[in-house]
């Protein structure tokens, strides 16, 4: 009996640590009161209406969209089953099973053969020409490809068998690009032709004496990637979540477009489905207003490439929302997109203590104790920041939601190494955004947040004990005129809201050009030269007028919506890591949002196809979650069946 007593004296003691007394029971009721009126008041009604207008927005205008392509079903029906069974298909289909049946045999001829008349090329062209200036990488690529050759000629296997057994292609191809078990069962097993694969090396070696064996080799492993994209398009969904991180503009231009033809191909098939929502509606409208500003500008023809460029991200949006359909893809774009921050942010902590600095965007008057700012893979400490404040609560979500201890301890590195990195970029609009991001999680996770946050306020007058003197400085000069950057950004602004006031009606164009031939007509004296507004909301005003704004005010009170009529059936925990994931896309764009108050955050392309990426995952974890859930989602529109 005196044990138990023993056992239960800490119970006791824990429960009056978690502050059982006056105090904390009076911040609890305080908080419950809150969140009470919030949830069930006119706010509440108003942050959950999603579901009902989006109900009345499909019995309206969809309604008879819907109806006229339900008419229309017999003839999608014969030119997909047409499409099914055409010859361009038929043949890759059967070209893909003849490379996959063969012995690894004939590969390694192949390989021995490219990789030595690459060699006897590259010798001959070193003693042609001059040996030293020659690239050692052709010698290393010739070399390790006879070596692979070689091995492979030892083996009897055929292809497919060694790709199963082999765990690190198997982890590949089934794990990460997301292939189907089945997609061996019916492979035939061939010999080769042994000539044939010696002959086709040969003509790779000859194309290495123009071209480098190295670009060769890439472009074989691009034209399996186009193909495996092209069978399975939510792989290139997952590529772009990770390559917008360091891949240039142009590249990330052709992955999306191709990616969404793919899709759109697919769809034709009836392999894919294509849901229509209320938000996908506006999100489309105000893509008609980027296009028409490409086409209606002051600056002419120079409005167009960046037209569509921003036509073909916001497509990224529809890619993430309409392909990513299980729990099994949101987990690989998570990963894709926890490593590629996780990347960017390794690279600007190491630029931060071993690279060169560069201190062109700050004020080295006011800030002489600060080194340099990084920029890591996007060439500006901003741009930096509203990457980092999109990616860090997705890290976090994860940390919490992690069902596996090697997913929670990545996500937990990926978090430190993008804080610290944001902190490196000295950017006082990201700092800001990310609070922002991070209170705006925890207000909607859990109600405790407000305790924490008025004891927090007790907290502010040891900050100056606890922060550095750089950081703490970097803070509360936010406001100060006497920046450099603020009073820059304050002269812009005063400018441009006369130039949205003016061209109000159907806006300037977008792009930098259109931009810059009409602001220094507004300018004030001194600051007669700048790329943008500094701020997103004026941007997009002068760019695509106020009608262009007002949509995208009504794209951002849609998204928050449906994020707050989600959360709302998230109650007892049910649905914890949808909820998670969620309020980390979320806060991730409202806390990039509240940056875009000083800054222009779509100036950047990669950022506006994470912009819109992000938004698009947000709303496919919503969607999956409701649905796996048992409760199928209200977003009814044109659907094609088959998964496969």
């Amino acid at each position: 009996m005196s044990k138990n007593k023993k056992a239960s004296a800490p119970k006791k003691r824990y429960r009056f640590f978690r502050g059982k007394g006056a105090i904390y029971s009076a911040l609890d009721t305080f908080s419950a009161f809150i969140y009470r009126k919030a949830e069930n008041g006119a706010i509440g009604s108003v942050l959950t209406a999603y579901d009902r207008e989006n109900t009345a927005f499909h019995s309206g205008l969809l309604a008879r969209v819907a109806s006229r392509f339900q008419f229309s079903k017999k003839i999608k029906h014969a030119a997909a089953c047409g499409c099914e069974q055409s010859a361009i298909l038929t043949f890759f289909d059967r070209f893909f099973h003849m490379l996959a049946g063969l012995r690894l045999r004939f590969y390694g001829v192949l390989f021995s053969f490219f990789g030595l008349t690459s060699l006897l090329g590259a010798l001959y062209q070193s003693f042609k020409y001059d040996f030293q200036k020659y690239e050692w990488s052709v010698y290393i690529t010739a070399v390790s490809l006879l070596m692979v050759g070689l091995l492979f000629m030892l083996s009897k296997r055929h292809l497919s068998a060694a790709i199963q057994e082999n765990r690190i292609l198997n982890f590949i191809l089934f794990s990460v690009v997301g292939a189907r078990k089945t997609l061996f069962d019916d492979i035939e097993a061939k010999r080769g032709n042994l000539l044939v694969a010696a002959l086709f090396g040969i003509l790779l070696g000859a194309a290495a004496y123009i071209v480098s064996p190295l670009l060769i080799l890439i472009s074989l492993f691009g034209i399996i990637a186009l193909y495996t994209v092209l069978m399975i398009p939510e792989f290139g969904v997952v590529c772009i979540v990770f390559g917008l991180s360091f891949m240039p503009t142009m590249l990330l231009v052709a992955m999306v477009s191709y990616t969404f033809l793919c899709y759109m191909l697919k769809l034709w098939r009836g392999k894919r489905t294509f849901r229509f929502s209320l938000l996908d509606c506006m999100i489309l409208l105000f893509l008609l207003f980027m296009a028409a500003g490409g086409i209606a500008s002051v600056a002419g023809g120079a409005s167009v490439k960046p037209a569509l460029v921003y036509i073909c991200f916001m497509l990224g949006y529809f890619l993430a929302v309409n392909l990513i359909r299980s729990n099994t893809w949101i987990n690989r774009c998570l990963a894709a997109l926890l490593l590629g921050s996780f990347l960017v942010a390794a690279y600007g902590v190491y630029e931060n203590y071993f690279g060169s600095l560069l201190t062109i965007w700050q004020d080295t008057n006011m800030f002489d104790d600060i080194a340099g700012r990084v920029t890591s893979t996007f060439g500006n400490p901003n741009v930096l920041g509203e990457y980092l404040i999109m990616a860090i609560p997705f890290a976090f979500a994860v940390l919490l939601s992690g069902e596996k201890w090697s997913s929670r301890f990545f996500a937990f590195m990926t978090f430190c190494a993008s804080c610290a990195c944001l902190v490196f970029t000295w950017s006082r609009g990201a700092w800001l955004g990310f609070i922002f991001t991070m209170f705006l999680f925890f207000l909607v996770y859990t109600r405790k947040t407000l305790i924490l946050c008025l004891c927090g306020v007790f907290a502010i007058p040891f900050l100056p004990f606890v922060l550095p003197d750089s950081i703490l400085y970097r803070i509360t000069s936010i406001g100060n005129i006497s920046d450099s950057s603020t009073s820059y950004r304050v002269g812009i602004w005063e400018g441009s809201v006369k130039a949205a006031l003016d061209f109000a009606g159907a806006g300037v164009g977008v792009g930098t050009e259109a931009f810059t031939k009409i602001y220094p007509l507004y300018a004030l004296s001194g600051i007669e030269i700048a790329p943008h507004a500094h701020n997103l909301f004026l941007q997009t005003a002068i760019e695509t007028g106020l009608p262009g704004l007002m949509v995208l005010l009504i794209i951002i009170v849609l998204f928050v919506q449906s994020a707050f009529t989600f959360y709302k059936k998230c109650k007892n925990g049910e649905m914890k890591r949808g909820k998670l994931l969620s309020l980390a896309g979320f806060s991730g764009i409202m806390g990039v949002l509240l940056q875009g108050m000083t800054d222009y955050i779509w100036y950047n392309y990669r950022v506006f196809l994470m912009f819109w990426v992000v938004i698009g995952l947000t709303a496919a974890v919503q969607r999956v979650a409701l649905e796996t859930d048992g409760n199928e989602s209200n977003s009814l529109g044109i659907e094609n069946e088959g998964l496969s």
